[in-house]
């Protein structure tokens, strides 16, 4: 696990430096910058959210996990910049056992994990799904991703 959170991690910080380099030097339109820092979090940071989730779930041994899972979002938009190190997109849900109440899976999370571990993988996944959902452009991306960046080096691996 340790390698590849670091690498993803590190993978993640690099293509973040490198858009951040394109719009410096004014390769692209501020509009196709933000689509590429959405399309990162869509992509890189959705693997990233689910590998630690993964992660944290497995360690904590948390009873009810098998309730999370993960399902492949196709967001039906032509791929942007990024996605020639395509990484699919997901979206964390929650399948009660039979007979079970239905739940928001991000509060099934944050209670089911101990310490800060659930609050920054909601916070995570939040980031995630505004970075997909946000058609009309009015989160601003770099805020987004900064947000992101941030909790993965708060975040002990």
């Amino acid at each position: 696990f340790e390698t590849s959170f670091k690498d993803l991690c590190h993978l993640l910080q690099i293509l973040a430096k490198t858009i951040e380099n394109f719009s410096t030097r004014g390769l692209f339109t501020s509009a196709e910058i933000s689509l590429m820092k959405r399309e990162l979090l869509s992509g890189t940071g959705c693997c990233l959210a689910r590998l630690l989730t993964e992660y944290c779930l497995y360690r904590n041994n948390v009873e009810g996990a098998r309730a999370l899972t993960f399902s492949h979002q196709d967001h039906n938009s032509t791929p942007a910049y990024v996605s020639a190190l395509h990484f699919p997109s997901f979206s964390l849900q929650y399948n009660p056992a039979e007979g079970g109440k239905q739940k928001n899976p991000l509060q099934h999370l944050r209670e089911s994990l101990p310490g800060s571990s659930g609050l920054n993988l909601v916070r995570m996944w939040n980031i995630c799904s505004d970075g997909n959902d946000d058609d009309d452009g009015t989160k601003d991306a770099d805020e987004l991703l900064d947000q992101f960046i941030g909790i993965i080096s708060e975040t002990p691996a």
